[in-house]
């Protein structure tokens, strides 16, 4: 299983601070593959997120895949329940 963690943060103050703590982020993370601080959420978030609204000016999107051996490929797992992209 890979977590991909995506960081939508409105502010250049909060992306520099969240920055610096991706490999917390990443280590913290079940599964967690990579965790990236994007600024534009349009073209950077891949489709099939969940997301949470953390506080006014950060969003976390989550994307988890699951590779399933006997077919090599690789599935994305979203909850989408917890609101839009």
């Amino acid at each position: 299983m890979d977590t991909l963690v995506f960081i939508h943060a409105q502010d250049k103050e909060d992306a520099a601070l969240l920055e610096s703590q991706i490999p917390t982020i990443v280590t913290l993370t079940k599964g967690g593959k990579s965790a990236s601080v994007v600024r534009d959420p349009a073209t950077e978030i891949p489709e099939g997120c969940g997301s949470a609204v953390v506080t006014s000016n950060i969003v976390i999107h989550t994307l988890v895949r699951v590779r399933l051996s006997y077919l090599g490929s690789w599935f994305v797992v979203a909850d989408r329940s917890s609101g839009p992209r």
